[in-house]
């Protein structure tokens, strides 16, 4: 069941690149058209790390946990920017998403490799 749910937000992960590539061909903005493509890049690297690391949870678990991670600092952003102003409020439905997978991705990674949170926060892991 895990595994399912790994696979399943990597490929969200690997919708969100084509959708970020079309609103930056829709609405081109200097200061941030390149930057978009960049970040669809990521989305399109992380699906492809998390299927990866699908095949081989008990040996990949870390990048499950340092994606949990990046989704900690994606919801601390929006909690940031949202009410001063620098993203719309819409942006609270990806930190309710982030939020949930986050905490899937970490007790998975823990419950799969019976590690603790601090030997994945210090790569105590080999």
């Amino acid at each position: 069941m895990f595994k399912k749910f790994v696979v399943a937000t990597a490929l969200l992960n690997f919708l969100f690149a084509p959708m970020v590539i079309a609103q930056a061909v829709q609405n081109p903005a200097p200061a941030s058209f390149v930057f978009s493509f960049t970040i669809a890049g990521f989305f399109m690297m992380a699906a492809s790390l998390l299927i990866w690391a699908s095949r081989d949870l008990p040996a990949r678990a870390p990048v499950l946990f340092w994606s949990a991670v990046s989704r900690l600092v994606a919801i601390t952003t929006v909690t940031y920017a949202v009410p001063n102003g620098l993203a719309d409020p819409s942006q609270y439905a990806f930190v309710v998403f982030d939020g949930v997978t986050a905490i899937i991705y970490i007790l998975g990674a823990l419950r799969v490799t019976g590690r603790s949170f601090l030997d994945f926060l210090l790569w105590r892991i080999a």
